[in-house]
């Protein structure tokens, strides 16, 4: 068993704990532990984990800002247009080697508009600098088929991939990622039929997550 306990260094007597959970990332490659710890303010944090076999382990820091800098939990989703199938080649819409087409059939303006719960992937398995973006997309297209009345959509992090001297850099980010104002991949965001987000993830999709907001 894996505990975590935060405290901020400001007031290092409080500690909040919570149990970790692992998580593969790739699959029989490596993973990591997720747990959900409720931090109540701006700040820098120590974190260390207590294992219940006794090793030991090196905490660390991580600065905790006052307003999220990506589209936050609680907020109306960007309603960016995305191009589509068929008035857009898949091969130039994602560079997944297996796409599942139904998740570029719907524009991401109109999936949030629809009166629709919306999932929607931020992944670019070919330029990854994680290498979750397959993994996080494989998982959320085998979701995909349980709940058919939701809409699911990837979108490519980057465009124009396809183009002579393409580089994975800020200039070929796509109007959706800028707008959801996104640091990194893969990124997972849940909104409900309003289009407000409910849930967002990074980098690792815990069992079960994505589906507990779907079912409510």
């Amino acid at each position: 068993m894996v505990t975590l306990v935060a405290s901020p260094l400001d007031a290092p007597d409080t500690k909040i704990e919570a149990d970790a959970t692992f998580t593969w990332v790739v699959p029989d490659a490596f993973g990591l532990y997720l747990a959900d710890v409720p931090f109540d303010r701006a700040g820098t944090w120590q974190i260390d984990f207590a294992i219940s076999t006794g090793e030991e382990t090196e905490p660390f820091l991580i600065d905790i800002a006052a307003e999220p800098t990506t589209t936050a939990i609680g907020e109306v989703a960007p309603q960016v247009e995305t191009p589509t199938v068929p008035n857009t080649p898949i091969e130039d819409l994602t560079t997944d080697t297996d796409p599942l087409l139904s998740l570029y059939e719907v524009s991401l303006d109109e999936a949030l508009s629809n009166g629709r719960k919306t999932v929607v992937i931020f992944a670019t398995p070919a330029y990854c600098t994680s290498a979750a973006c397959g993994p996080m997309l494989a998982q959320t297209k085998a979701m995909s088929a349980e709940y058919p009345d939701v809409d699911f959509l990837h979108i490519e992090v980057y465009g124009g991939f396809n183009e002579p001297g393409f580089a994975p850099d800020f200039d070929h980010l796509v109007p959706a990622v800028v707008a959801f104002g996104l640091p990194t991949e893969p990124w997972v965001f849940v909104t409900d039929e309003s289009g407000v987000v409910g849930g967002r993830f990074d980098g690792v999709l815990g069992v079960g997550e994505v589906e507990a907001l779907l079912d409510q």
